[in-house]
């Protein structure tokens, strides 16, 4: 598929609007000509996080053209090739008697300094053919990438996947002792042990292009060392997104509670935080913070659950943001379905990469 160059795209100043938190009336979208992105500060403390003076941008749209959700999921930056990767939602094919399918893109964003612009150089791919309708998954080391596959009707097509730069993706966990997953949607690499942690809802039977469940929706580890995958974790609907703590010491799913991720089976599970508006689709753990993904754009909650404030995103699609991920010099990239944003923050954040799996 051609690549497709935008040049001269301007950031914009980001407004922050500073609210009481015992204020519980939803602030109101912002109404433009075009749209943006405004921030909701409920602390403080958030402040911090976002700086004085953000900015953003709306670096890539189908909202005008062909309306397609090219931005729905993965949102994965890898650092050593400035590359950025996201998947779109299950697009329906020419062909009625085929299956949906999910296409890749690959964008790479430079800044000019020279007169404060950006350009866009954006590729639609398709996912390689051993990795079906791919979900999303996280960077490993900076060059390279984990990726959890759906899979089709066809048993044993899903699953997690290490993708290294240049080659064929490698299968991490393809079954559950010969039963297949059924939808592996979000990965998180604990950075004490390098166990890959996964989480596998329902998706593909519920949007038809996946068999019947053989196994409840669960969160999985598969050992970095040994190859073994355990499930760790049940008693969940839709488990979407997934991230561990700095410390290793909790993992958090979607809205549901937190789990001890050093391997043991010595499980505690509780509710962390209710999202403002909409389900949480993605996770992010960064200085003790928790970022969530949602239907009002990408909500910021500190360790005890307060919510520190919003990220308001507009979408064109009841969906949200689905996904975001951080990229060079303090930018967070966001996925909203038909757009592709690119915020530039002022605020401190962590530079928490992770390591390698030695089984990758």
């Amino acid at each position: 598929m051609a690549t497709l160059k935008e040049t001269g795209i301007k950031p914009t100043a980001t407004p922050i609007e500073i609210r009481d938190r015992r204020d519980q009336t939803p602030p109101p979208q912002r109404s433009s000509e075009k749209p943006r992105i405004s921030i909701v500060q409920y602390h403080p403390a958030l402040e911090l996080i976002v700086g004085p003076n953000p900015t953003h941008a709306l670096i890539l749209s189908s909202a005008e053209t062909s309306a397609k959700p090219f931005f729905h999921r993965g949102c994965i930056y890898i650092s050593s090739r400035n590359e950025l990767w996201t998947t779109s939602a299950p697009l329906e094919t020419s062909d009625p008697t085929r299956p949906p399918e999910i296409l890749m893109s690959k964008v790479i964003v430079t800044y000019n300094s020279a007169d404060d612009t950006l350009t866009t150089e954006w590729a639609k791919l398709r996912p390689p053919p051993k990795m079906p309708m791919p979900a999303s998954g996280c960077a490993v080391g900076g060059d390279r990438m984990v990726w959890c596959s759906q899979g089709t009707i066809v048993p044993e097509t899903g699953g997690v996947f290490f993708m290294p730069a240049g080659r064929p993706p490698q299968a991490v966990a393809s079954t559950y002792y010969g039963r297949d997953f059924n939808s592996p949607h979000s990965a998180a690499i604990s950075p004490r042990d390098d166990g890959i942690w996964f989480t596998d809802p329902c998706c593909g039977h519920e949007q038809e292009f996946r068999s019947p469940p053989q196994l409840p929706p669960q969160i999985y580890r598969c050992d970095a060392k040994t190859g073994e995958v355990r499930a760790m974790a049940d008693g969940f609907v839709r488990p979407t997104g997934i991230a561990i703590d700095e410390d290793s010491s909790t993992l958090y799913v979607a809205d549901a509670g937190g789990v001890r991720v050093d391997g043991s089976l010595d499980l505690i599970q509780r509710m962390f935080a209710l999202a403002r508006r909409g389900a949480p689709m993605h996770l992010m753990c960064e200085n003790g913070n928790v970022w969530a993904a949602c239907g009002d754009g990408i909500e910021i909650w500190n360790s005890d659950g307060s919510l520190l404030g919003v990220i308001q995103v507009p979408g064109s699609s009841p969906g949200g943001v689905l996904s975001f991920c951080r990229g060079p010099e303090d930018t967070l990239y966001v996925c909203a379905e038909q757009r592709l944003w690119r915020l530039q923050l002022s605020g401190s954040r962590g530079d928490y990469s992770v390591a390698s799996p030695e089984l990758l």
